[in-house]
């Protein structure tokens, strides 16, 4: 959009040029900013954040759910619904700094209260509290969920010789047009005389 707006403006064109990787570095900004300041690569935390504490992944009765808290006032939230609210005032706890200084304590703590109810069972609490949290899902769960299946994200077609394929959408929607599936995976070499005629044609590919 710049590249064409440049061209609106002053006549010139420009090339536009990216890659996957160039996005993952960009992505990993604070991480790469931290390390060139520090010359230490960061801890590995999992599902954890370097950052923030308790933030990351917790087994209920039944299922995985994440929590992330990234305040005191959350953390606060969290001690009141946990029946913890001596931990607003405990020096391990106090600040977000002594929380990540004391991960793993906090997080052992958490765990076993948390155990004793399932994912949802926790997370309708988490909402009614206003604790950001989520049930882990799984890939089943994903496509069974009532998102998904509204938003239409998963397209079905009929392949020749494998039968019914599944797609995922272009994550992509526009009020007045829409970028549909219109075919399924093309079979080996199905495509390609209808491609290389139109080359055989200048000096690219030679005639046969």
């Amino acid at each position: 959009v710049s590249a064409i707006l440049q061209r609106t403006k002053i006549g010139e064109g420009v090339k536009v040029d990216t890659s996957l990787f160039e996005t993952g570095v960009f992505w990993s900004n604070y991480h790469l900013l931290s390390t060139i300041q520090t010359n230490e690569n960061p801890k590995k935390f999992g599902s954890s954040h370097g950052s923030f504490a308790p933030y990351g992944a917790f087994h209920t009765k039944e299922a995985p759910i994440m929590i992330g808290i990234s305040n005191d006032r959350l953390f606060q939230k969290l001690c009141n619904v946990l029946d913890k609210s001596d931990w607003i005032r405990d020096v391990r706890f106090i600040s977000n700094e002594s929380r990540v200084q004391n991960r793993d304590e906090l997080n052992r703590e958490i765990q076993m209260i948390l155990l004793h109810y399932t994912a949802d069972e926790w997370i309708t609490v988490f909402n009614k509290a206003g604790i950001p949290a989520s049930k882990v899902q799984s890939m089943q769960d994903v496509i069974k969920h009532p998102q998904t299946m509204s938003n239409n994200m998963v397209i079905s077609k009929k392949h020749p010789t494998n039968g019914k394929t599944f797609f995922t959408r272009i994550p992509i929607t526009f009020n007045k047009s829409s970028f549909p599936i219109r075919t399924s995976s093309p079979l080996l070499g199905e495509h390609t005389e209808e491609i290389l005629s139109p080359l055989r044609k200048t000096q690219y590919l030679p005639k046969e």
